[in-house]
């Protein structure tokens, strides 16, 4: 039996390398190139979302805050968002068979941004008080919205002056942003004048405090440094521990003789002997001396 088909069909074996199947493979190759396979909608799902956020249609459990502010919201959704409202909502506590759940200490502004995130996972900063991004973080916190969080904490880098560092490094503190921290330290290391000048500068936290005068290349006069955590003790009368390691920090013999007597001694802040002790470092062992920035620079 012959292996040869005739007909017009088969003449000719197929030219794989001719114009017309070359046209058809580089198709081919651009559907794969261009991932027509996938598709993303997810936009639209956003949209949908937020439809259903800002209608009370299905809602099956309403928020209820302290101000009386009052949002139907649809369990489900808060469950698959937060950990905070699964475990609220559906492990067996008393809200899980409420119809309306009370939220104590949230602010009604900042939540009701939040609780829009959660349905659509959008969320505008721009023209935002830098108060009410703090509540952000609180209760994206609360709520383990950690992209939140750390979106909140990229923000901040942006945002980031003299008058507002100080808020947002105890911040950076109290929710342990280490990457953040860092920037705010750098960011003061080139403004550590301006800080110390700052009236926000009382409101440091004393931890924030501490990681800052540590640092060597927080450069500014040592006097100048050491009247602003005098200041910061006056405004904080009940952290004497925090007073007593700050006051530490200060590297006094930084400060010339006639400054330590005549500046430093009168405040009654630091004792004769730490005083002694600087002056000896000055005069026998300079090689001691624990400068910041560069040395040349640090001499006041």
């Amino acid at each position: 039996m012959s292996n040869h088909f005739e007909g017009p069909l088969f003449e000719r074996p197929l030219d794989m390398d001719g114009p017309n199947n070359l046209a058809i493979s580089n198709n081919f190759n651009a559907v794969i190139k261009n991932k027509r396979s996938k598709v993303d909608h997810v936009d639209e799902l956003s949209e949908s979302f937020a439809q259903i956020f800002l209608s009370s249609d299905h809602s099956d459990v309403t928020l209820v805050l302290d101000d009386g502010s009052e949002f139907p919201t649809h369990r489900l959704i808060l469950a698959v968002r937060s950990s905070f409202f699964k475990a609220l909502l559906y492990n067996g506590f008393q809200e899980t068979h409420q119809t309306r759940v009370a939220l104590k200490e949230t602010n009604s502004k900042a939540f009701e941004a939040v609780l829009q995130y959660m349905y659509t996972s959008k969320i505008d900063f721009s023209g935002v008080e830098l108060e009410i991004l703090l509540e952000y973080l609180s209760l994206a916190h609360r709520y383990d919205l950690g992209q939140l969080m750390t979106a909140i904490s990229e923000y901040f880098k942006e945002i980031l002056k003299t008058d507002n560092l100080c808020c947002i490094l105890n911040a950076a503190y109290f929710f342990q942003f280490e990457d953040l921290i860092e920037f705010c330290m750098q960011f003061s290391d080139n403004r550590a004048d301006q800080l110390l000048d700052d009236p926000s500068f009382t409101k440091l936290t004393g931890d924030s405090l501490k990681e800052l005068l540590s640092r060597d290349s927080f450069y500014a006069r040592e006097l100048k440094i050491f009247m602003a955590v005098r200041t910061w003790t006056e405004k904080n009368p009940t952290q004497k521990k925090a007073s007593k390691e700050l006051l530490e920090l200060v590297r006094l013999p930084l400060i010339s003789q006639n400054d330590l007597l005549s500046s430093v001694r009168p405040t009654g802040l630091v004792d004769a002997e730490a005083l002694l002790d600087a002056i000896e470092k000055q005069t026998q062992k300079p090689q001691e001396i624990k400068y910041r920035g560069c040395k040349e620079n640090s001499k006041t």
